[in-house]
């Protein structure tokens, strides 16, 4: 990269902020949030245009709130606290772990020989394979799984830190996340339908919902069209029976291997039971990689925790922490108490369009469970006020949540994101074409089916 087009870029990064500081105060638009609005807009300019280490920009975003009154430190850093930052610690120390042995090999082999050993073939049966995930155990961690093998095909590969590499990751979680618009997820649209039932009770079935948006399910495979598209490799890959071969040639599963597979079995095993155990996962995640470092195991190196690229790690919180600055200042309630009165008066295509696209924009400020927690409830109301039925509505906001910018915004995305094989640019770029895919699909397939059932009318 040239001088100029660096000095360029940092022009950019500091234009912006300078406007939004001349941008007028009021009561309902205060110093803090403009403040917000300002740092915030600073940080994740420099994590677009990557001219710094993702870590020092990460450090001035969180410390730039408080240093400029939008919250207390106490409140940037309380992301520190949760189990978010430590789940992805613990995931990346064992994925280290079993880097180092065979067995991302051999489950990328396996994968690739069943859907056939081409770049679209190893798309479409990820994808696949999220949507099966999710009808038998619909759960944060499955996903978690999932992207695991993702990146064990990834490695398998050697496609290092591409374009296509970006491909497979990002299609393997659109895939597991968008199964969650018509299959019934309790840690997914179980929460959403819970908070806005406070309003009114909003009853939902498992067969009804999957019913009331089966029209979505070519959604997930137009998706893995457009990233195949957009991400295909530089050089074909069609290596079906050279996979099938290396995977039967293989050495004999180590003495060293199967103590990793009893972990990883145990450790699935705990995040499979904890609605009986009631542990929260956090501890699987963190006791699962450090007992391979104990006597009796003895797996683990020094190596494994010292190459976790904690810049990533340092990221990731720092991420979450607009989430905890944009509820400080009041973000939400003021960008919701403004806009919705403009829904009133729209029609069934004007209302659902404009809802998806006030979730799309609120997810640049606001965790998916934020903006249930900020949306639903007034939503629900609105929709009851005009005799709109607002499980479309809420299927709606449900969906939105799912298209975003920027991988902070979900615990799956920042994960799939921590796993460093996937530029910035790249996942805004497929996450961008995503969001037009999926409203122009809500608007001309969606809706329509809605009124076909009667759903809406």
């Amino acid at each position: 990269m040239t001088k100029e087009k660096i000095y360029i870029k940092w022009l950019i990064i500091f234009f912006v902020p300078f406007c939004l500081f001349f941008l007028p105060m009021s009561e309902t638009f205060t110093m803090p949030m403009r403040n917000f609005l300002i740092i915030t807009a600073f940080a994740i300019l420099m994590f677009i245009f990557d001219v710094v280490d993702i870590a020092i920009a990460s450090i001035c975003l969180m410390f730039g709130y408080a240093l400029f009154g939008v919250a207390p430190l106490s409140t940037v850093l309380s992301s520190w606290t949760g189990t978010i930052p430590w789940m992805v610690f613990g995931s990346l120390v064992l994925v280290n772990i079993v880097q180092r042995t065979t067995l991302m090999k051999r489950m990328a082999y396996w994968c690739i020989a069943k859907t056939g050993g081409t770049y679209a073939g190893i798309i479409y049966g990820l994808i696949t394979l999220g949507i099966l995930i999710n009808l038998l155990v619909p759960s944060t961690l499955t996903g978690i799984a999932l992207i695991g093998i993702a990146y064990g095909i990834c490695q398998a590969l050697e496609l290092g830190k591409t374009k296509a590499s970006a491909g497979i990751m990002i299609a393997t979680m659109m895939g597991f996340l968008e199964a969650g618009n018509f299959i019934y997820t309790p840690n997914g649209i179980g929460v959403l339908f819970g908070i806005a039932s406070t309003i009114t009770p909003l009853p939902l079935g498992y067969v009804d919902f999957f019913v009331q948006n089966i029209v979505f399910i070519p959604l997930c495979y137009v998706l893995g069209l457009m990233t195949i598209l957009l991400m295909r490799p530089e050089q074909p890959i069609d290596s079906k029976n050279y996979f099938v071969e290396q995977l039967q040639t293989m050495p004999p599963v180590t003495k060293a291997e199967k103590k990793v597979m009893l972990i990883l079995i145990s450790l699935l095993l705990f995040l499979l039971t904890t609605s009986f155990h009631g542990i929260d996962m956090m501890y699987g995640f963190l006791i699962a990689p450090f007992i391979l470092f104990f006597p009796g195991f003895q797996i683990g190196e020094k190596a494994d925790i010292a190459n976790v690229n904690f810049g990533t790690l340092i990221f990731i919180t720092a991420c979450m922490s607009i989430g905890s600055a944009a509820n400080a200042v009041g973000i939400g309630p003021v960008f919701s108490q403004t806009v919705l009165p403009i829904l009133e008066n729209a029609n069934h295509f004007v209302f659902i369009g404009s809802v998806w696209l006030i979730i799309m924009l609120g997810n640049f400020l606001m965790t998916p469970g934020a903006e249930f927690a900020v949306f639903s409830p007034p939503l629900v109301q609105i929709c009851l006020d005009l005799g709109v039925n607002p499980y479309p509505v809420l299927y709606t906001l449900y969906e939105a949540t799912n298209n975003l910018l920027f991988p902070y915004e979900s615990t799956l995305w920042i994960i799939t994101f921590g796993f460093g094989n996937i530029y910035l640019k790249d996942f805004m770029k497929v996450m961008g074409c995503k969001m037009i895919i999926c409203l122009a699909y809500l608007l001309v397939l969606g809706i329509p089916y809605w009124l076909l059932i009667g759903l809406l009318s």
